[in-house]
C-alpha cells in the first residue's frame, strides 16, 4: 500500500509540474493512434492516409478540447464509408448524426468515450472503459459507452465486408441497406455488447456511491462479475457463438487496470474511519470520515512542516517575551517621569516667580 501511495504522490508531483505539456502530448498520441487504426482498418481515402495530414490533424487535436479527437475520428470512419459505398457512407452519417445529437445533450465532455470504447474492444478489453467510466464519470455515461460500442461495431462490420458493401449499381441499394442493416442493428452480438456495457456502467457507478467500506473495490469486482455473467448469459440466450477464455482474460485484465485507477482516484484508510456526528435547529449530520494513504515522503514533509512551525513559534513567543519586558520597561520609566513629576513644588516656584516680577 505505501508503495503504491508514494508512486501515486510521485505522478501527482510530475503532474503538477508538467501537467500543462503532458495533457497536450496524451491528445497527441491518442489521435495519431486512433486515427492510423481507422486507417489501417478502412483505408479507402488515399489522403487521409497520407501521414502529413494525419500530423497535422493529431497536432489540431492536441491544443484543441478532447472531444474533437471523437469528432475527427468521425470525420475519418464517414470519409472512408463513402468510398467503400454511398449506401455505407449513408448510414454511417446517419447513425453518427444521432449518435453526435445524444452524445452533445446528454454527455457533454464523455464524448472522449466514443473512441476510448473501441480502442478497448480493439485490445480484447471491452470491460475496461465501463468500468473506468462508472469509478470516474457520472450516469450519463452509460449513454456514451453504448455508443462507442455501436461504432466499434458498425466500423468492424464495414471493414471486414468493404467488398460486398462497394457501389455497382442503384438496383443493389435496397440489398446493400439490408445488409448494413443486419450487419449492425440486428446483431445480436452487437446489441448484446451494447446493452452489457451500459448496465456494467450503472452497476458499478451507483455501486461505488454507497458509503459502506471498501465500496469502490466492491464496484470493481462486482463489476466484472456481472459482464462475465450477463455476456455469457445473453450469448447463450441469443445464441451467440462467443469464447470464454477470451471473455475471463480481457475481464480479469481490465479489472486489474480499473484497481489501479481506482488507487489515485479513492485510496484510503478504511481501518482509521472515524464517524461525526452535528446538528443545528433543523438537522442532525451524521459525517463518515476516511483518511486518504499517502506515501511516507508526505509525511516527512508534514514532520518538517510541523517543526518549523514550532520553531517559528518557539521564536516568535521569544521575541513577545522581549516586547513584553521592553514595554514593562517603559512603563516603569513613564512611572519614574510620573513620580519626578509630582515631587515638584509648583506653587512655591509660581510664587517665586511673581515676586521677582
Amino acid at each position: 500500500m505505501e508503495i503504491m501511495a508514494e508512486f501515486k504522490d510521485k505522478i501527482q508531483e510530475v503532474y503538477a509540474k508538467s501537467g500543462a505539456y503532458l495533457i497536450p502530448i496524451i491528445k497527441f498520441a491518442l489521435a495519431l493512434f486512433t486515427f492510423s487504426q481507422i486507417n489501417s482498418g478502412l483505408g479507402q481515402f488515399s489522403l487521409l492516409n497520407n501521414l502529413f495530414i494525419v500530423l497535422v490533424l493529431s497536432l489540431l487535436c492536441a491544443i484543441m478540447p478532447w472531444s474533437m479527437i471523437a469528432v475527427f475520428s468521425g470525420i475519418f470512419v464517414l470519409l472512408h464509408s463513402i468510398l467503400v459505398g454511398y449506401e455505407a457512407g449513408a448510414f454511417v452519417f446517419v447513425s453518427f448524426l444521432l449518435m453526435g445529437i445524444l452524445a452533445l445533450r446528454f454527455c457533454g465532455k464523455k464524448m472522449i468515450l466514443l473512441v476510448l470504447v473501441p480502442l478497448a474492444f480493439k485490445a480484447n478489453m471491452p470491460l475496461l472503459v465501463p468500468l473506468v467510466a462508472g469509478l470516474t464519470a457520472g450516469s450519463s455515461a452509460a449513454l456514451a459507452v453504448a455508443c462507442g460500442s455501436f461504432v466499434y461495431g458498425l466500423f468492424s462490420f464495414i471493414a471486414f465486408n468493404a467488398e460486398a458493401l462497394k457501389f455497382t449499381s442503384a438496383a443493389d441499394i435496397p440489398m446493400k441497406m439490408q445488409l448494413l442493416m443486419k450487419g449492425t442493428l440486428q446483431n445480436p452480438e452487437l446489441m448484446l455488447s451494447i446493452v452489457v456495457t451500459a448496465l456494467v456502467v450503472l452497476i458499478v457507478y451507483h455501486l461505488r456511491k454507497f458509503s459502506m467500506d471498501y465500496s469502490w473495490d466492491l464496484a470493481i469486482i462486482l463489476g466484472g462479475a456481472s459482464y462475465i455473467v450477463l455476456t455469457m448469459l445473453g450469448a447463450t440466450v441469443l445464441g451467440v457463438n462467443l469464447s470464454l477464455v477470451a471473455v475471463l482474460a480481457g475481464s480479469i485484465g481490465s479489472v486489474i487496470i480499473a484497481y489501479f485507477v481506482k488507487i489515485f482516484l479513492f485510496h484510503v484508510d478504511y481501518k482509521q474511519v472515524n464517524h461525526l456526528q452535528f446538528e443545528d435547529d433543523d438537522y442532525y449530520y451524521y459525517v463518515k470520515a476516511i483518511p486518504k494513504i499517502k506515501g511516507k515522503g508526505k509525511n516527512v514533509k508534514k514532520e518538517k512542516k510541523s517543526s518549523s512551525l514550532e520553531e517559528k513559534k518557539g521564536k516568535d513567543k521569544e521575541e513577545l517575551s522581549d516586547t513584553q519586558d521592553f514595554s514593562k520597561a517603559i512603563e516603569t520609566e513613564d512611572y519614574q517621569i510620573e513620580q519626578n513629576f509630582e515631587e515638584v513644588d509648583f506653587e512655591s516656584k509660581l510664587e517665586k516667580s511673581l515676586n521677582d516680577f
